[in-house]
């Protein structure tokens, strides 16, 4: 069962990665990381960090719920 739960961790690692790295092209995108030098930097890696911290906490969530509603692990 332990072996398990670490398949579903890989997933939601692998899902957490590819939301990430959308996130980091998606944020390029905008002018004002990449007209501004330093500071704009400081801003793109702090954007970042804020952003994998909410994509963390809604595959949290998701871990939870689906790990309530399947009855294997409710015995583990």
């Amino acid at each position: 069962m332990k072996y398990k739960s670490f398949e579903q961790n890989k997933i939601f690692m692998i899902l957490n990665c590819i939301i990430f790295l959308i996130a980091c092209l998606i944020l390029k995108k905008f002018p004002i990381f990449n007209d501004s030098g330093f500071l704009g930097t400081i801003l793109f890696i702090v954007v970042i960090l804020i952003l994998s911290v909410v994509i963390y906490q809604v595959n949290f969530f998701i871990y939870r719920k689906i790990k309530n509603y399947t009855r294997e692990n409710k015995y583990d």
